[in-house]
């Protein structure tokens, strides 16, 4: 008996001594290890394969096939993984940067990065031009996209003294003095923010050495002046102003070259006269009389506006051109848009509360001597405040709605505005009522919201 146990003890053990560790098993981590039942150390592949699904292989991956969102090969997992250091995005020309945070290779992780001069501004490892002006440490962001330099700005503070420079460190005070101080080399000029008072104000060539000039307002608020506050009669770029006249006029652009107006606020007896083309981006006027007067030779691009009270939103009676999109045109107390012998287009736009009774029409009044006049398209033009027609002349509508009174060629429902607001309420029958449309509405807002564009100049949220 003691033979045989002795026998079979001997059986057992050569049995579990001739078990093999098979070499093809791997595993890398203790928890992985465990669950295969090896405790207390780990099973590598030899050098040149990789453990996948536990079992050791031929690696296939290789830095040199990884991309940038993962560069480096790891030969133990055969898998591309994030990098740790620059050296390994050398590869990438145009992401040579290593973002340590998400291992990935980018262009950039600083604007020390971005050394073209025309993408100074690094935004989400990628390089691009700056866009407004506080993106710049000048203060001045050019139309190219390049931060202009200081040395090529003119400055003013509403602590400045008129003398010198004008340079940031000893800034000058009034934009008159600016202009003068200013070249055709050193044509940009960059407002401190706070208030200033000042005189009429012409930007002319008898005034400065520029021949264009490009004004950084950065919220600076202007106030003074009579007829016209400011006169623009050289290519000019304004920006980032508030301007308040005590006179008729507070803005007056003339037959100067292309003049670009962004992100402004007027007040005064007439907001803006026109005379020759201009560009208006974000601007929002409040005038006792008209908003926008356009006189002879006027083109006007006009996007993302709101003309508020006065008589007028927008007024000519010569062969004019309009380009006008996204912009709100309310509580005028006579014609909203006046443009009898006007060209051109109108496009979600939001007309509301205008008009009296002696006025021909309410909201909207179109060519009428010279045909086909003005094309409008997905519009509003709701004026229940006075008995007239909200539309007159010989308008081309398209998917519009005007009334309450009806107009042939419009919808003649109502648009369901919020109270004392002329932003739709959320039962509109406006929304999604147009297929096609601009990027924004007139408050910057993306469009569209829904299944198509909301007419008039608010995509509902």
């Amino acid at each position: 008996m003691t033979k045989w146990l002795a026998f079979l003890v001997l059986i057992l053990a050569l049995a579990s001594g001739c078990k093999a560790p098979n070499e093809a098993f791997c595993c890398l981590t203790a928890a992985d290890c465990e669950a295969h039942g090896v405790t207390g150390e780990l099973r590598p592949c030899d050098d040149g394969l990789a453990c996948k699904s536990n079992e050791c292989m031929a690696a296939s991956c290789s830095t040199d096939g990884c991309a940038a969102s993962a560069p480096t090969c790891d030969t133990s997992t055969d898998v591309c993984v994030g990098c740790t250091t620059s050296a390994e995005c050398a590869r990438f020309p145009d992401a040579d940067v290593c973002d340590l945070a998400a291992g990935s290779c980018v262009e950039c992780i600083g604007v020390a990065d971005c050394e073209d001069a025309t993408r100074p501004i690094c935004e989400d490892g990628t390089c691009r031009g700056c866009r407004v002006d506080s993106e710049c440490e000048s203060g001045a962001c050019s139309d190219d996209g390049e931060c202009n330099p200081e040395t090529d700005t003119v400055y003013l503070s509403p602590s400045g003294v008129d003398e010198g420079l004008c340079t940031r460190a000893a800034p000058c005070k009034q934009l008159r003095f600016a202009l003068a101080t200013a070249t055709t080399g050193r044509n940009h000029i960059v407002f401190a923010s706070g208030s200033y008072s000042m005189t009429d104000v012409s930007i002319h060539p008898s005034t400065t050495r520029a021949t264009s000039l490009h004004l950084h307002g950065g919220g600076a608020i202007l106030n003074g002046g009579s007829e016209p506050f400011i006169g623009i009669r050289l290519p000019t770029t304004l920006r980032d102003l508030e301007l308040n006249s005590l006179g008729s006029v507070t803005l007056s652009v003339e037959s100067a070259g292309a003049v670009t107006l962004e992100r402004l606020k007027l007040t005064g007896g007439v907001g803006m006269s026109v005379e020759g083309p201009v560009t208006v981006r974000d601007i929002s006027i409040t005038a006792s009389g008209t908003a926008i007067q356009l006189l002879s030779g006027a083109s006007l691009v006009l996007e993302r506006a709101v003309l508020r009270g006065g008589q007028r939103g927008i007024e000519s009676t010569l062969g004019v051109t309009v380009d006008i999109s996204n912009t709100v045109i309310a509580d005028t107390s006579n014609i909203a848009v006046d443009l009898a012998n006007a060209t051109g287009a109108m496009r979600f736009v939001t007309i509301t509360n205008s008009g009296n009774s002696s006025s021909g029409a309410s909201g909207l009044a179109c060519n009428v001597y010279y045909p086909p006049g003005l094309s409008v398209t997905s519009t509003i033009v709701w004026t229940p405040n006075t008995s007239k027609p909200p539309i007159s002349g010989m308008c081309r509508l398209s998917s519009t709605i005007a009334g309450p009174i009806g107009v042939v060629g419009a919808s003649n429902i109502d648009p369901m505005f919020t109270a004392q607001d002329w932003h739709l309420s959320p039962n509109s029958p406006a929304r999604d009522m147009a297929t096609t449309g601009p990027a924004l509405d007139f408050e910057g807002d993306p469009r569209p919201n829904g299944t198509g564009f909301d007419i008039g100049a608010d995509e509902t949220r």
